[in-house]
């Protein structure tokens, strides 16, 4: 139960704008800078910001960490499409030189995501 409550009251790390009480959805794919070295600094990681959504967005990092309260897991990852998923799977679990028995009436690109790219 305690983990229910921490989700719930998880705050998200910066202020919205409009000093909204919960997270807003950002379906920004960039986004703005003060000058340029703050920019670089994000790009750099040297900054905790968000740079560019396919590598962090402020409302993906919320979920993850809503999605870590209420778990217990020491890391979260949310991706943002099946195929990520998929991929994601195969790396973790495929290892080189290694046999993967499959269907060719798999998902979508999964089966050539198997055969051309992982071959």
């Amino acid at each position: 139960m305690r983990r229910l409550i921490q989700a719930i009251h998880i705050s998200y790390k910066s202020r919205d704008a409009y000093a909204a009480l919960s997270m807003p959805v950002y379906n920004a794919v960039a986004y703005e800078f003060d000058n340029t070295q703050v920019m670089v600094d994000a790009f750099c990681g040297r900054i905790d910001a968000p740079d560019y959504s396919r590598v962090e967005n402020p409302t993906v990092t919320n979920l993850e960490l809503r999605i870590k309260a209420l778990t217990g897991a020491e890391r979260v990852t949310a991706l943002n499409s099946g195929m990520a998923d998929i991929s994601n799977t195969m790396f973790a679990i495929v290892e080189q030189g290694k046999n993967v028995m499959t269907s060719r009436h798999l998902f979508g690109k999964s089966y050539s995501l198997l055969t051309p790219t992982l071959k």
